[in-house]
This record gives C-alpha cells, structure tokens and sequence, in this order.
C-alpha cells in the first residue's frame, strides 16, 4: 500500500521535494554569508552557474521547432534580460540576505509573482482583475505587518536588507516579462545561461575587489559544501524536478506549491539557525501567504499571469529563481 501511495502521487512528492531545496536554500546561504562576503560569494557562484550553464547548453540536443543560435533581433532582449534578472535580482537579492533574516527573505521574494502581474497589467501584456488587486492588497498588508517591528526601532540593518529585498523583486519580475517571448522560440536552458552570461559580465567587475580580498583559505569545508549546494541544488537541480512535475500535473495545479517555499524557509531559519518569530511577525506572514493565495487563485479564474516563482531567481530550468535565489 506504501508503494502504491508514492507511485500514484510521486509527482507530489517530487514537488515537495523541490520547494524543500529552495526553502532551505536561504537558510543555507546565510550561514555561507557569514563566512565569505555578499560580493565574493556572488562571483564565486556566479563561475559555477556559467561552467554548468555551458556544459548543459553545449550538450544540449536539437529539438526540433526550438532554435539554438539566437536571432539578432533578440540580442538586446537577452541582453536586457540578464542584467536585470541576474545582475539586479540576485545581485540585490543576495546583498538583501546578508542584511537581513533567511525567512524574511524568502518570504519577501515570494511576492515575486504579484510585481510580475502588476508590470503585465501595467504595460498592457495581460489583464489584472480586481480579485488579483484584492490579493495583492491583503499581502502587502500582510507585509506592513511582519516588518512593522523592525520599522518602530528605525532603519537597522534587518529593514534596510528587507528594503533590499523588495527592491531585488522588481528585477526579477521584469525578467519575467522580458523573456515571455523568448520561452516561444529558444529552449529554456540556452535562455537561463545566455542572459546569466550577460549578468555575469557586471557582477565579475563589481565583485572583483572583494573575492581578491577575500581570505578563501579560512572558510570551512561546510561553507564550501553550501556554496556548491548553492550553485547547483537550487538551480539545475531543482528547476530539472520541477520541470518533470510540471510536465505531469500541470502548471496551475503544481504552482500552489510554490508558497510553502516561506514555510519552508522559516522553518529552516528557526532549525539551522536558531532564527526565532514573534506572533506579530507569523501572523503578517500568514496574511502575506493569504494574499498571494487570494491573487493566484483570481487569476487562474481568468487569465493566467506569469507566475514563475520565487526561485526561478536563477534559471527557468529556474528559471531559477534567484531562489529561487
């Protein structure tokens, strides 16, 4: 009977799976920030993302109706793409994360689909109904709510890396957008490591200071197993499970998933690292979740907005995601 339990719902399993990866992902990162500066640890993760990106690109078979040479057309699309999904978003999302808590973040960064949904309804791409607006007003509320405390002590570090945070959001909401055209015509992996090469390009100038002053010889073999994890858990792994779920259940029904992703992350961030939640703070999450909830399920009513996730923060594979970061 157990057998047939896990066969018949493997897909679900597989899901949790995957939001389990991304969830204490943040979790994992914050302990690697302790250890190797925000900068140093992007451009060391940023290395890893591109030889795995191009080895998976160069191995990649021809499948038919999606191309593999980029149109000159699209250059600039897949170039804006990458600077604001990968510079921007995880630039951002990472420096976010180091200011502040590993719930807070992955909490923030789950709003991801509602930005997404109001850029769309904003240039026109996609219509927002008013039960999408309702939703999205009771998560932001819900928001107010759980950062609220940092905000009544001013602006401490926590709040400024939420600010952060939020900020980081916009980016990847506009990656969204920018590649809706380029998930018709390229395959997803060619997308995720030609506009991660793009983004790379920024973050190895900016970062270079810091990695050469970075003592890589005094972090632990634990750091290094995170940034590896890092590198590989959240984004091909994660979007390769993820995408075979997808194929058999279905988007709309695999994408409520996505929001045990902050459920997740905090109870990684209470286990790991001994992070602790006050009743005010649960219930503005727990009403930030209803929100987005509420706002997902009015538009699977309607017409589907882009909803990618949090974690496609660094690949649509991630696309991941950021992530998911």
């Amino acid at each position: 009977m157990f057998k047939s339990i896990v066969h018949n719902h493997l897909p679900e399993w597989v899901a949790l799976l995957t939001v389990t990866i991304w969830g204490t992902n943040f979790a994992f990162q914050k302990a690697l920030l302790a250890e190797i500066t925000p900068w140093a640890y992007l451009w060391a993760r940023f290395v890893g993302m591109l030889v795995i990106g191009w080895v998976i690109v160069l191995r990649m078979p021809r499948r038919a109706g999606a191309s593999a040479r980029i149109a000159r057309g699209d250059l600039p699309r897949f170039i804006l793409s990458g600077l604001v999904g990968y510079c921007f978003y995880i630039g951002l999302s990472t420096v976010g994360l180091a200011y502040t808590t590993a719930f807070s973040s992955s909490l923030l960064v789950a709003m991801s689909p509602l930005f997404t949904a109001l850029l769309l309804g904003a240039l026109r791409l996609e219509k927002v109904g008013g039960g999408q607006y309702l939703g999205m007003g009771i998560a932001v509320a819900g928001m107010g709510i759980f950062v609220v405390e940092k905000m009544q002590i001013g602006a401490t570090q926590a709040g400024i890396g939420d600010l952060i945070s939020v900020l980081s959001v916009l980016g990847w909401s506009a990656y969204n957008v920018l590649n809706k055209p380029l998930l018709a015509k390229y395959p997803a992996p060619l997308i995720t490591t030609v506009c991660l090469s793009f983004g790379a390009a920024p973050i190895f100038v900016l970062a270079l200071p810091e990695m050469l002053a970075q003592n890589w010889a005094a972090v632990s073999t634990g750091a290094w197993l995170a940034l590896a994890w890092s590198i590989v858990a959240p984004v091909w792994l994660a979007w390769t499970l993820w995408s075979w779920v997808n194929a058999r259940r279905g988007v709309a029904k695999t994408s409520v998933f996505m929001y045990l992703v902050p459920l997740v992350g905090g109870v990684a961030s209470w286990a790991l690292l001994g992070e602790s939640f006050t009743p005010l703070k649960l219930a503005g999450a727990a009403l930030a979740l209803a929100g987005m909830l509420v706002a997902r399920r009015m538009a699977g009513s309607g017409r589907q907005t882009v909803d990618r996730g949090p974690q496609m923060a660094v690949a649509h594979v991630e696309p991941a995601p950021a992530g998911a970061q």
